[in-house]
C-alpha cells in the first residue's frame, strides 16, 4: 500500500504562476501610471501656453503697432516677440455720409512668440489681429 498524502500548501509550480501573474499585474500598473503621469505633463504644458497667450494677448493689446509693428518686451518671466502687418488697406472712417474724420482704421496681423523664463520647453507662437487707429488728417465739415 502507498502511504497518503496529505495536500497541504502550495506546489512549486502553483507558486510560480502566481508570482508570474503578479509580476504581469504590476507591470500592467506601472505601464498605466506612466501613462497618467505623461498625460499630465501634457496638461500641465498646455495650460501654461494658454496662460503664456492669455498675458501675451493682453500686453499685446497695450503695444503701438502703428509706430512699432515689430520689437520684443520684457515683463516679469515673459519675454515677448511680435511682428506686425496690415493685413487689410487702411480704411478712413466716416463720421457722416459726405465727410471724411480724420481716423484711420488699420487691421494688423500680428505674430508673437512668447516664452516663458520657468519653462524648460521652447516658445509659444501665435497669430491675432489687431485693429488700430490712426489720426491722417485734421476733420473738416462738409460745407452746407
Amino acid at each position: 500500500m502507498r502511504p497518503e498524502h496529505s495536500a497541504r500548501g502550495f506546489s512549486l509550480l502553483e507558486a510560480l504562476v502566481a508570482t508570474v501573474v503578479l509580476a504581469l499585474a504590476g507591470l500592467a500598473c506601472l505601464e498605466w501610471l506612466q501613462q497618467l503621469q505623461s498625460g499630465a505633463r501634457r496638461v500641465e504644458a498646455s495650460r501654461q501656453a494658454a496662460w503664456a497667450q492669455m498675458h501675451a494677448l493682453a500686453l499685446v493689446d497695450t503695444l503701438d503697432l502703428v509706430t512699432n509693428p515689430e520689437g520684443e518686451r520684457q515683463e516679469g518671466r515673459l519675454h515677448l516677440r511680435w511682428k506686425a502687418s496690415l493685413a487689410a488697406a487702411p480704411q478712413a472712417m466716416r463720421v457722416h455720409q459726405e465727410a471724411v474724420g480724420p481716423w484711420e482704421m488699420r487691421l494688423y496681423e500680428v505674430v508673437v512668440k512668447v516664452q516663458d523664463a520657468a519653462w524648460s520647453s521652447g516658445p509659444v507662437e501665435f497669430t491675432s489681429h489687431q485693429l488700430r487707429a490712426q489720426r491722417t488728417r485734421a476733420f473738416t465739415m462738409p460745407e452746407p
